[in-house]
Formats: C-alpha cells, structure tokens, sequence
C-alpha cells in the first residue's frame, strides 16, 4: 500500500465470525421452515372436503392413475398443485395484497374500477382496449364480414316465416365510463360498435335496435 493510496488490487477485508447465537436462529428458522413446508406437503394426501377450489372458481385436478406414462409426472404435478396445505389462505392473502396494497386485480381479464367496481377485459384481455379505448385497430372488413353473416341470417330466417330483430348489449365500460380508471381513455372517438350500427344501417334488409340510448337514459334512474 502506497502512502495516501489504497492498492486496487487488494482483496477486501474479511468481515469477522458471526456470533454464536446467529447460528442458534439460523439453524431453528431452518428447522421451522422443513417442518412446514413438509406439513404443507403432507396435507396435500388428506382427504378433501370438497371438489371445488374456492379462490378459483373450478374443480381440483384428479389424482391421475399410477401408471409408468409420461403423462403421469405432470398429471401428478397438477394435482399436487391443487392440494398442498393451506393453498386457499395463501391465494387469499396474495389476492387481498394486489387489490388492497397496488389496486391491481388478480385476474388478468378484469379491471379494477373506481369505487370497486370491476370490468370484463374479454377472455383475451383485450376487449377493452379495441372495443373501447380503441387503441388496437378494428379493421372495417371485419364488421362488414359481421354485417355479411347477420344479413346472412336475416335472408334464410324471412324465408322461414321468421322474423329477424339484431341487437347487441352494451358492455359497462359503455353504460359506466365514469367508473374507469382515469387512465382508461378513448383514443378514437367513434367506437367499432360505432361503426358496425352504421354498416348496418345501410343495410335494408337489417333491423337493428341499439339499446345504448335507452340503458344510459335509464341509469339515471337505477342501476341497469
């Protein structure tokens, strides 16, 4: 070591022995977490009260058969997922801390609104941004192929005597924008449906009733 200057090729200084008692909590709190996760390990095998995973909404996976198969590890895999001890107060907890701590939702396909409300995202996640927000496109082929097919129908069901009304339901981002997020805005401002009811307006052979007007004129009133 040069005077005033430390060597830059030096080894950092060893940190000293950690006190006795460090190792004491260190070997308990690995004591602690064998133990339970062996005991959430060996509650998966207990029988199950019920076939239903609450926090989720669907059927436990079945135990697959014993069998030398390579689908057996994953089946088995699955199955242990869905059974290992206190699985549903853990989801719970996670999902309490996403809502309550960061506002964000569980589930990928709902939005969390003001006031608790929640929104349907679409079973792709994103409905609400190309049938709202617009920012993903919405080719005018695609509605005309939509106008095609319902022109389609209109034409085999005249020809059964049968009478042919369209309409589509309004989802609640369109009855209830005020209880988007503040982010959630629209980019464009005529909506694809916008756009289809024209398309279909043009078509005589259509009738179309849009129940937009009269739902938004009702939630005044109540909660449509």
């Amino acid at each position: 070591m040069i005077e005033g200057r430390s060597d830059p090729l030096a080894l950092p200084r060893v940190p000293p022995a950690a006190p006795r008692r460090h190792v004491r909590r260190d070997i308990v709190a690995c004591m602690l977490f064998v133990v339970a996760t062996a005991a959430m390990g060996l509650a998966a095998f207990r029988p199950q009260a019920s076939t239903t995973l609450t926090a989720e909404n669907r059927t436990i996976a079945p135990w697959p058969p014993l069998a030398a198969t390579r689908q057996f590890v994953p089946a088995f895999e699955r199955a242990f997922a869905d059974r290992f001890g206190a699985r549903e107060a853990l989801l719970r907890a996670h999902n309490r801390v996403l809502v309550r701590a960061f506002g964000v939702s569980p589930a990928p396909n709902v939005l969390i609104g003001r006031g608790g409300w929640l929104f349907f995202k679409g079973e792709d996640g994103h409905a609400l941004d190309r049938f709202y927000r617009g920012v993903l496109p919405v080719d005018d082929r695609e509605l005309r192929e939509v106008v095609d097919e319902l022109a389609r129908r209109a034409r085999y069901l005249a020809s059964q005597g049968v009478a042919y009304v369209v309409t589509i339901a309004p989802d609640k981002a369109t009855v209830y924008p005020e209880m988007l997020p503040a982010w959630v805005v629209r980019v464009t401002p005529r909506s694809p449906l916008d756009r289809l009811v024209a398309m279909i307006g043009r078509d005589s052979s259509l009738r179309y009733v849009d129940l937009r007007p009269a739902l938004l004129a009702a939630k005044t009133r109540a909660r449509v």
